[in-house]
Formats: structure tokens, sequence, C-alpha cells
């Protein structure tokens, strides 16, 4: 499972297994893979019979001790591809001391049966001088130690996500194995998946919306599988995407079917309040302003003009005239 792009993915991560009490089996489970390949070591051993002669001798030194191995792995994250050996040695130097180990005998083994490059090692917790180093708070201890051995190896920077890191080691095994044997990638699309969640109610009515793109999916132990229809491997959801245990998805469906179910009930509601109202709306009358033609245009007469006053003769006319009288 890989963190969301918000939560930055530690570039080592430790493990410790602290089953095992005795040094050979732990060590024949690291030198015995394929392709297994010693990095380090303080032994001089060279089979787990060997070595666990070795550190036989230092367990005389602290015969009451039960638990004298730790057995640890670091993994680099994926995105930083293989690490060189001078990388991973550097890494190992930092480990050891930060964790009190600098005095212990130490065999480091690298695997490479998975996608991310990583190593084992096994540790006897005995110093020739008899002193036991502690294993208390040991899964923090390592912690904050393979912090350091990062920055070490000069792991500090943040690599970019690449597609292929949305997918957990186990997708990109079986894709490879497909690969090899000619046969149809295992693997389907999140993306088509994540569709299918959203838009279904049920497990089955999501088996269903699947089976339309071309993705069978079954419940299983523990969660559910898939795989694209015709291959030969089943995925868990998990496998595909981190978001996508059983858990999760069926929280979704309930969900989904919650909203669907109040909607299916508001529906009725909203129908019967538009039935009541839109009628009473629709038959109020709207009054109607009385239509008034305009009035034609008139033009107006002219005003009448005064009659011409009556011609007043003048004391010049007037004698005039009595001139005109004597001639006759």
């Amino acid at each position: 499972m890989r963190p969301s792009s918000s939560a930055m993915t530690p570039p080592l991560i430790s493990k410790v297994s602290k089953g095992g009490k005795g040094w050979r089996g732990v060590d024949s489970y690291m030198s015995e893979k394929q392709g297994a390949r010693v990095l380090y070591s303080t032994l001089d051993g060279s089979t787990p019979r060997e070595r666990a002669g070795q550190i036989a001798q230092l367990r005389r030194l602290r015969p009451g001790l039960k638990r004298a191995v730790d057995h640890w792995s670091l993994s680099a994250d994926p995105r930083f591809g293989k690490l060189k050996d001078e990388q991973w040695n550097a890494a190992i130097e930092a480990f050891l001391e930060d964790m009190g180990y600098a005095e212990c005998a130490v065999h480091v083994v690298q695997h490479a049966d998975t996608d991310h490059d990583h190593i084992h090692l096994a540790v006897c917790r005995i110093t020739p001088a008899g002193r036991v180093v502690s294993d208390s708070k040991l899964y923090e201890r390592g912690r904050h130690a393979a912090e350091r051995a990062a920055t070490a190896a000069k792991l500090t920077a943040q690599p970019k996500l690449r597609q292929r890191d949305r997918y957990s080691d186990s997708a990109h095994a079986a894709r490879k194995r497909s690969m090899r044997r000619g046969t149809a990638d295992a693997r389907p699309s999140d993306t088509t998946i994540a569709k299918s969640i959203a838009a279904a109610r049920s497990a089955d009515e999501l088996f269903a919306l699947l089976a339309a793109d071309g993705i069978e999916a079954e419940l299983a132990a523990g969660g559910w599988k898939l795989r694209v229809a015709g291959a030969d491997e089943w995925l868990k959801g998990t496998s595909i995407h981190r978001e996508m245990s059983w858990r999760k998805v069926d929280d979704r469906l309930r969900q989904n079917a919650s909203r669907d179910a109040l909607l299916n009930r508001a529906r009725p509601a909203a129908a019967q309040f538009q039935e009541a109202v839109m009628p009473a709306t629709a038959t109020i009358p709207i009054p109607q302003a009385p239509v008034v033609p305009a009035p034609a245009p008139t033009r107006s007469p002219a005003p009448a003009l005064p009659a011409p006053a009556a011609a007043t003769p003048t004391d010049l006319q007037r004698e005039l005239m009595n001139m005109e009288t004597l001639d006759l």
C-alpha cells in the first residue's frame, strides 16, 4: 500500500523480524533465495552452517539470552530504481552505527525477487566483549536509523511519481508474469473501477457494471479480487489501488444507496408541491389595461384675420377734394 501524494514516502523503509531465535534459519532464508548477493559481512564462513558456527561461539558468552539474532530488511523506494553498491554500503554503515550494531557480527544480502531494491541484515546482538545490544523500542529506533541511512546514501530528494507507482508490487509482478507467459494482463484499470464504484449501490450492481467493462470481480476471504476478463491471475483490490479495500468500497456502496433512497423519498414531496402550487399560480387573472385608440391627428384652423378698418380721409385729402370741386 502506497501513501497518498500528500504524504512523502520514506526513501528507505526498515522492517525487523523478532520471531527467530537462531542464526542458521535466518541466514539460510537470506542466502538461498534465487539471485541473492552478499553485500557486506563480518563473518568468514561461506555457508549458513559455517557462519552459524561462528555465532555459536558468541552465544556462549551469554548463554541465558533467549533471542540473540535480529533480522532486518531495508527497502528502497521503487522510484529511486536500483541503488548502487556504494549507496547500499553507505546506508548499511549508517544503519549499523545508529542501531548500536557497530561491534556486532553482521551478514547482509541483497535480494532481487521484487520490483523494489531491498537488502536483508542478520545481526548477532552479542558483541565479542559479551555486551548485548538493547532491543528496547526496536521499531522506532529502526525507523530513525533508516532515515539516517537514506541520508548517507543520498536518497533525500523525493523522485517524481511515475504512473506505475499507483499500483502495488504484486500488480507489477503479475504484469511481468503475464508478459513472460504471453497471456492477458490481469491488472484492470483503476479509473474504470472507480467509476463503477461511484455509480453502484450494491455489490451485485458493482460486479455487473464491472463485467460490462470487461472486468471480473468476486468476493474473497478478507476482501475482494479482480482481474481482466480472460486473465489467468486474480488481484486483490488493494493491489490495484490502496483505496480499493473491500471495507472502503462497501462503505461507498452504502453511501450511494442511502443517497439514492433519500432522493427517492424527496421526489414525491417535490411533485406534490408542484401540483399544489403551479395550478393556483396559473389561474390567477392578470388585469389587462383597456386599450384606448390613439386620436387621429387634426389640424387647427388658421385664425381669422381682422377686417380692414375703413379709411379715414386725411386733411390733405379733404383739401384736394375741395379743390377738385371748385374747378368743376
